[in-house]
């Protein structure tokens, strides 16, 4: 399902992103945690913590 073929205007499911990833290897695990490195090094870990609204101990594993 693409914007293109949907039905709504809802945004494409979690499956979809997960099924279009897999061919390349890729898991939508990887991803999150590849953009939470990258806000973490450019970020303050307060101002990460808040931006997510993630704990602390939470952000810590990404710094």
């Amino acid at each position: 399902m693409t914007r293109l073929t949907r039905t709504t205007r809802e945004p494409a499911g979690a499956a979809h992103i997960r099924d279009s990833l897999a061919p390349v290897g890729l898991l939508p695990r990887i991803l999150r945690s590849t953009r939470l490195l990258t806000l973490a090094a450019e970020l303050d870990i307060k101002q990460l913590t808040a931006a997510l609204g993630m704990s602390y101990n939470g952000a810590a594993h990404y710094v």
